[in-house]
């Protein structure tokens, strides 16, 4: 299904802007974002039945969770801002604004 999102997304973006190199970025980059999904969200689901037992794993697997999300996320803003460049001064001082 991620694939077919992928597909969807990506014609979207063809028909409004007419850029084959973007489009298959874009639809290699929606399919990418549910594999790192599915290697990130570890499942946590403390309100499941006999999930008490289990709470302090929960509570752990959670902040893993968080910790590779926050490696993730600083890795997207670092390659951004290594590939772009602002056009103004008010792009280069209002970041992400």
């Amino acid at each position: 299904m991620a694939a077919v999102w992928g597909a969807l997304f990506a014609a979207g973006y063809f028909v409004a802007r007419r850029y084959v190199p973007g489009t298959i970025a874009l639809a290699a980059l929606v399919v990418s974002h549910w594999i790192l999904d599915w290697l990130v969200h570890v499942p946590i689901c403390p309100w499941c039945r006999g999930a008490d037992r289990f709470w302090p794993r929960a509570v752990a697997l959670a902040a893993l969770t968080m910790a590779v999300e926050l490696i993730l996320f600083a890795a997207g803003v670092a390659t951004y801002l290594r590939s772009t460049r602002a056009r103004d001064s008010e792009g280069a001082w209002d970041w992400p604004g």
